[in-house]
Formats: C-alpha cells, structure tokens, sequence
C-alpha cells in the first residue's frame, strides 16, 4: 500500500479522548467527521506533548476504521492493532497538506518547529476564539493558552479554515493587532445531512422559542479544492 496520500490528517484529538472516554463534543464532532470525508484519501498524524509521527498508509487506515467504530474495547483495539505499527512511520511531508481541525497541540511548543523539519503545508480549521474575547466564559489561563493556539496558526498555516466569517474577521483583527500577515482563509460553514422536520402537535406550557432550520453543505468536498482555494 503506497505512502502517497494526497492528505495529512491530525486524529489525535479523536485518539485521546476515545481514550479517556470522553462523550464527544463539537469539535470532536467535526473532526469525525472530516475523517470520514477524507480518511479514504489520507495518511493519519499523531502527536503527544513532543512526539509526532506521520503513519504510514497501511497503519493510518487501521487507526481511522477504528476511530470510526463503536467505542468498546477501544484500549486493547489500540494496542493490539495499531500501536504495534507504530514502527512504520513517514519522516517527510514532501510538501503535503496537513489537516488539523482539532486545535490539536497548537499551543505546544514542538509543533513549530515539526511543521517545519517536516516539510508539511498546514491547513487549521478555526472553530472560534471565544476565549480571548470572552475569557469570562473560559476556563483560568484559557486565553493564553489560546492566543499561542493562534499566533502558531498565523506563524504557520499555509491557509486556514473558518467555521463563520466572524471567526474569520476576528481571527484577522487578531493578526494585525499583532503586526503579522494574515493566511489564506475561507469560510467553510459546518456539513449537516438534511433533518427530516419534526411535527409540533399544540403548544408547551412551558417557556419555549422558535429556530429556523438551517443546513449548511460543506464546500470542501474535494481536498483539491483546499490547495486550490487557500494554498497558491
């Protein structure tokens, strides 16, 4: 099986909290689900505090099925069939893209300089920066954390991903107030399958509120369409 995946793609997030267990969240959400969009056409990147390793295809395929499958036994799974290919790992990007729609280890100081021994083109997939405009609302030391989050996606992103044009504007202001270039950037609204519509049959008593439906269709669906859009 050739190592020759036009994608690279970040599944740590997936790994660690499948790992502790963890319900998922939104963002582990789209992540999921850009795995399931791309996995057929990638190779999986993997990094815990300084170690990152890009597998190779045959053990990149066994770790995204498994990501992919219902979570019992997801420990011994692990162990038994993909750590054990860990051996098998690719030193160079060769100037692929790199997808990583997670936050994932963006305010590690390893990741810098991996990007660029590695020789991969980084691609973010921003889902907000609510802790830095909103840091009441976050966790003690959020905001520090994330703002190193985005001076890495400024510093090192060959484009970037937005998940609204406002997370696109504020990440913009946020470039100029720190005197540095903004990446190319798209706004990629999040995919949705279309919901069948619920029959409301009379009125709660309780206290209640209307929402329009909307669905989004992701404009990624070729990742062609990522080096075409962003990466010049």
């Amino acid at each position: 099986m050739p190592d020759d995946a036009p994608l690279l793609l970040d599944v740590t997030r997936l790994i660690w909290r499948r790992w502790k267990g963890r319900h998922p969240t939104g963002i582990d959400r789209v992540c999921l689900a850009y795995l399931r969009h791309f996995g057929g056409r990638a190779q999986a990147v993997v990094q815990h505090e300084r170690f990152r390793r890009i597998l190779d295809r045959k053990a990149s395929v066994e770790l995204f099925d498994l990501l992919d499958a219902p979570t019992g036994r997801f420990r011994t799974r692990l162990a038994t069939k993909v750590l054990r290919n860990l051996t098998g790992y690719i030193r160079n990007g060769n100037g692929r893209l790199y997808l990583n729609v997670g936050h994932t280890g963006l305010d590690s100081p390893g990741l810098r300089s991996w990007v660029s021994r590695s020789g991969v083109r980084p691609i973010y997939l921003v889902h907000d920066l609510i802790p830095m405009t909103h840091p009441q609302f976050c966790r003690p030391g959020e905001s520090r954390r994330h703002e190193e989050r985005m001076r890495t996606v400024l510093g090192t992103g060959a484009g970037v991903i937005a998940n609204s044009e406002a997370t696109l504007g504020t990440l913009g202001q946020f470039a100029r107030s720190e005197g540095v270039p903004m990446p190319p950037g798209l706004m990629a609204p999040l995919g949705s399958k279309v919901l069948r519509p619920s029959v409301c049959e009379g009125q709660s008593a309780r206290p209640s509120f209307v929402m329009d439906r909307v669905i989004f269709l992701s404009s990624l669906s070729d990742p062609r369409q990522l080096s075409g859009s962003i990466v010049k």
